[in-house]
């Protein structure tokens, strides 16, 4: 058995939990230290908190250079709070490299900054790996599309920081217990440590038009499953579906739109954040999406995140306000009976109804044989 490499992450916060939540999908690493700024209010506390979970065993560090010496490789992430990359983050990296530890990061960074890491790094006799895609993509040499022929399934958001990835990486984890061989597209940078693969870069960047984009997008998941004969793929769509309002557009849903046009679901869960909803919205979450993306939702999440709106405005970019787990609960629990059904990810129990439930849809389709 091959040992795990000590793992440190670093500037760790709740945007990180759902990967703490399932570490056994890490194959290469051993997560060991997490380390945040004493700022952010999560050192000293175990990860659990961070998101009002429960906890997980690990304990959150604010002493980097203590940490370091404990671990054989650190993740640099792009957390959902900031810091300063040249004053905070740079400065840490010189420091492990000088401290022959591997580096991987998902923060992006300038090229000629990477080109020093890169040779601080093998002068150090360490690896220095950026956590993107570095392949050149071409305009797809053909226009048409590919039917794909074995069953997909979408995890989508109303916005950000609505659990998609908790999502992506529950399902993950369930098909692979239940045996089904599963080929998967996430929405960070670091999915590759988890075992599948990132969003590649021609959907962000703009070397093509939105037309192309489709179309590449459409080849590169028939490539996978024609190479990696799957029994299912999952596809997380980044960003959120819709703009939140005129202020804050989430990019329009552009991202999705493109998606779903690439690729047709099987089965769709829609995760949205937490507010005091009728059950009237829910029903014209449905149909708004139907009508603009092309495909029915078979079930919905309820995120533990609730829009900030007197600290939006205050700071003038999207703040969220975390809820406990219970108040989502009961929160569903008011919502019971509708057509749509509703779960919480967060929750063990909703978690196993919403992949059986998902499972129970695909298998409903008497010619994929699979399930």
């Amino acid at each position: 058995m091959i040992r795990k490499k000590r793992l440190l992450v670093y500037p760790f916060d709740n945007d990180f939990l759902a990967v703490i939540k399932h570490t056994e999908l890490i194959s290469e690493y051993e997560i060991t230290k997490l380390v945040s700024p004493n700022g952010w209010g999560f050192a000293g506390k175990d990860a659990g908190s961070s998101g009002k979970w429960k906890e997980t065993g690990i304990k959150v560090e604010g002493n980097f250079k203590e940490a370091l010496g404990a671990c054989e490789a650190v993740l640099f992430v792009d957390s959902h709070l900031k810091l300063d990359f040249e004053k905070i983050v740079y400065p840490k990296m010189l420091e492990a490299i000088t401290g022959k530890k591997d580096i991987l990061c998902e923060i992006k960074v300038e090229d000629k900054i990477k080109k020093e890491l890169a040779e601080l790094a093998s002068n150090n006799g360490v690896s220095c790996d950026f956590l993107s895609d570095n392949e050149v993509w071409s305009s797809p040499a053909l226009s048409e599309i590919y039917n794909i022929n074995i069953p997909v399934i979408f995890v989508l958001g109303i916005s950000e920081r609505a659990n998609k990835f908790e999502i992506q990486l529950a399902l993950r984890k369930r098909l692979l217990k239940e045996g089904y061989k599963v080929s998967q597209v996430g929405t960070k940078k670091y999915c590759e440590l988890l075992g599948f693969h990132s969003m590649p870069s021609f959907i962000y960047g703009n070397s093509l038009s939105e037309p192309e984009k489709i179309t590449l997008f459409n080849h590169y998941i028939k490539k996978m499953e024609k190479e990696e004969k799957p029994d299912v793929i999952i596809i997380g769509l980044p960003g959120g579906t819709m703009k939140f309002n005129n202020k804050y557009t989430c990019n329009y849903g552009i991202t999705s739109y493109e998606i779903s046009q690439a690729v047709i679901p099987d089965a769709a869960i829609c995760s949205v954040l937490y507010e005091d909803y009728k059950p009237a919205y829910f029903e014209n979450v449905c149909k708004s999406l139907q009508y603009k993306l092309g495909f029915k939702v078979d079930c919905f999440n309820l995120s533990n995140y609730q829009f900030d709106w007197i600290r939006t405005e205050s700071s003038m970019q999207m703040c969220f306000t975390l809820l406990d787990s219970k108040a989502v609960i009961q929160k569903i629990e008011n919502l019971s009976g509708m057509e749509t059904p509703i779960f919480n990810i967060l929750e063990e129990d909703h978690s196993d109804e919403m992949c059986k439930f998902i499972l129970d849809k695909l298998g409903s389709y008497a010619e994929v044989s699979a399930f």
